[in-house]
């Protein structure tokens, strides 16, 4: 006998699906529009592009907004428990975003000085550390559900 458990489960993973084929979309259209962003950075010579903090700026502001829509894909699965891996793997991208802005801003303060982009960095680094508070809660929300 088949019970309207087992029609409801494939629905739930097609859907999952179409709204997993609309982030990654979502985030090659970011990655196209904000990659010539960083066509600068190309220009400048090897060693002194590591130094460059405007380039390290942008880097993590376009790895922080494709972490974040990683992130909101791990939040519509988190009701699928064989997914609950994306949201640690977007809380983890975030993280890695967050350690740009901070290695940014850090770039800034050995260039020019204490200023905006040292306190922007140092609070992108703190907000990325709040996305792991975040999903630690969630995931022991919902597993107790």
């Amino acid at each position: 006998m088949v019970t309207t458990q087992q029609y409801r489960q494939p629905a739930r993973y097609k859907f999952a699906l179409g709204i997993a084929i609309l982030d990654v979309i979502l985030i090659l259209v970011t990655l196209i529009n904000q990659l010539p962003r960083l066509q600068p950075a190309f220009l400048i010579p090897f060693p002194q592009v590591l130094t460059d903090a405007a380039s390290w700026f942008t880097l993590a502001e376009i790895c922080f907004c494709c972490a974040i829509l990683v992130v909101l894909y791990g939040l519509l699965s988190l009701w699928l428990p064989e997914l609950h891996f994306v949201l640690w793997l977007g809380a983890g991208l975030v993280v890695g975003a967050g350690l740009l802005y901070l290695l940014a801003g850090v770039m800034y303060l050995r260039s020019a000085g204490m200023g905006v982009p040292f306190q922007q960095g140092t609070f992108m680094f703190l907000l990325s550390l709040s996305v792991i508070i975040l999903a630690v809660r969630l995931n022991k929300r919902f597993m107790h559900v």
